[in-house]
């Protein structure tokens, strides 16, 4: 919260991690601070297996009163919501549920696209949960960040950018690609990826 001395709040990250029963840190993630959103788009992904990939969702709300938010899920292809589910967030409260344990959701299986979050009556703070058990049977989560979905600008060329990947060594790294105006006007986009060594000269990079 901003205090009344200073211009504005200041920036930071909640950093949340899980150490089992010997003390040792098995899985360790950060959540920025974020402004609110009435719409929000992330990336999501979910498995008949429990112990594999799960997504889940936090959302916080500095309203006074409920919020009431829809959630819709879509395929990677686009088109209308295959699913859509209803929450409720409590007055200056958070919920955090994995996919399948939203109403309406419950009989989702394997799957993979978008979900868009929308909460018409007030804005909210929202973060992507992705999660996962290893070989060891370590429960593993991270964040995952989740992306506006703004009205759709025509030839806007703002690039963004991935500022770390790492490959080889026994490090692999997924790059998920999407178009949050899809949302809102169903228009698609067409770009290129581009990869650089540290020191910013052209990397032949094998993309499978």
């Amino acid at each position: 919260m901003p205090d009344s001395r200073s211009f504005g709040a200041p920036l930071g990250i909640a950093i949340f991690s899980e150490t089992n029963a010997k003390g040792v840190t098995i899985s360790e993630a950060g959540v920025p601070a974020s402004s609110n959103i009435q719409q929000a788009v992330l990336y999501a992904q979910a498995s008949d297996d429990a112990s594999l990939i799960q997504t889940g969702v936090a959302i916080a709300s500095t309203s006074s009163t409920p919020t009431n938010v829809t959630l819709e899920l879509t395929t990677l292809g686009g088109g209308a919501p295959v699913l859509t589910g209803n929450v409720t967030v409590p007055a200056n409260g958070q919920i955090q549920m994995y996919l399948n344990q939203i109403r309406g959701f419950e009989s989702l299986k394997s799957f993979q696209g978008l979900l868009t979050i929308s909460a018409k009556e007030s804005a909210v703070g929202v973060v992507g949960l992705r999660s996962r058990y290893n070989e060891r049977g370590d429960y593993l989560v991270t964040t995952i960040p989740v992306a506006s979905a703004p009205s759709y600008s025509y030839g806007n060329s703002t690039a963004p950018l991935f500022p770390h990947f790492a490959d080889g060594n026994g490090y692999t790294t997924e790059f998920i690609l999407f178009d949050t105006s899809t949302v809102t006007t169903g228009q698609s986009s067409v770009g290129n990826l581009l990869f650089f060594t540290p020191a910013g000269q052209p990397l032949n990079l094998a993309v499978r």
